[in-house]
């Protein structure tokens, strides 16, 4: 079995980074590894091309969940689950797909969820001996520490499937990006003035739980609003900060960028750089890109509609007054 590690996805973000970089024009020129690296302070990119030069610094943030604990720190209870069921002697004949949803990220002591599972188990093994079909879904929970939805299994066998919801781990944000200012200085010495940015990437998606809809966050869903309005705080606290960008999907990234119009003594990054034609671009929280919405559409729907008005040349708007209005009136 192969692990990927935290630091090998992050190694991993870096390396997308440059390449799109690569890709779009720039001479690439890694700063923190031991070949070429000015320090172990450093930064992880310096990019250069005919209209534009700047360094760039690449934060993964693992746990993008906190409840009362992070998403990372609750793996403990996935991992506890996951290795319960492969001992017992009955569980390749249970037909059954275990949902396990945690909203505030708790974790129960071992001793509860053992017995939960214990439970659990034998009402498993109960119901497929006495040949029973389950018709609606059967809802469960222990305690306060989350809840689970059991149903039939489609595949003949038994799935367990997590669901962890929390808000955004802001904290961690915050300090990646902290981070990242005193990286970009380091290499500011060799690179004085020119614009400095940082790429912030997500191991996993956001999940958020409201009006008992599941959303998955990607750079233009609005239950990222959070997330922007941290942004823009951080880049108030920054001037030496010239952007932020926000890298969505791994295997073919685009980004949204929040541009800083507080920078003191350095340049702005020019827009041309991100000019990718799928990229989103905007300077405050207030003027976050708008399409207007004159009917109800998906979420696929609604992005693909952003990618065409700017592949257009139009000006995008978007606000999020108008993204929870377009929630509240959709039919899907």
């Amino acid at each position: 079995m192969c692990i990927i590690s935290y630091q090998d996805v992050a190694d991993m973000n870096t390396i997308v980074v440059g390449k799109y970089f690569n890709k779009r024009g720039f001479t690439t020129i890694r700063l923190d590894n031991n070949k070429e690296s000015i320090s172990k302070s450093s930064c992880d990119w310096y990019l250069n091309s005919t209209y534009s030069s700047f360094i760039c610094e690449v934060k993964t943030i693992h746990s993008v969940q906190r409840g009362v604990k992070t998403q990372g720190e609750f793996r403990k209870v996935e991992k506890q689950i996951l290795s319960y069921f492969p001992s017992r002697k009955e569980t390749p004949n249970l037909y059954y797909h275990l949902h396990f949803h945690s909203n505030r990220l708790i974790i129960p002591s071992d001793k509860a969820l053992y017995d939960f599972l214990n439970i659990l188990y034998l009402k498993l093994v109960q119901m497929t001996n006495e040949g029973k079909k389950l018709i609606n879904p059967v809802f469960t929970e222990l305690g306060d520490f989350f809840s689970l939805c059991i149903t039939e299994s489609l595949r003949n066998k038994l799935e367990i499937q997590f669901s962890t919801y929390g808000g955004l781990n802001v904290q961690t944000v915050k300090t990646r990006i902290d981070e990242a200012v005193t990286q970009l200085k380091s290499s500011a010495i060799i690179y004085p003035k020119i614009a400095r940015i940082v790429v912030l990437s997500f191991t996993g998606h956001i999940h958020i739980n409201s009006r008992s809809e599941v959303v998955i966050f990607d750079d233009l869903e609005f239950q990222g609003e959070i997330l922007w309005r941290c942004i823009e705080s951080l880049l108030r606290n920054h001037s030496s900060l010239s952007a932020i960008a926000v890298m969505t999907n791994q295997a073919n990234p685009h980004y949204s960028i929040f541009h800083n119009h507080n920078i003191i003594d350095i340049e702005p990054l020019n827009r041309e750089v991100f000019n990718d034609g799928i990229s989103i671009q905007f300077n405050s929280y207030n003027t976050i890109p708008k399409l207007p919405i004159n009917k109800s559409m998906s979420i696929d729907e609604f992005i693909n509609a952003i990618i065409v008005d700017i592949s257009s040349k139009k000006e995008p708007s978007i606000t999020a007054d108008d993204y929870s209005a377009m929630k509240l009136n959709r039919k899907y």
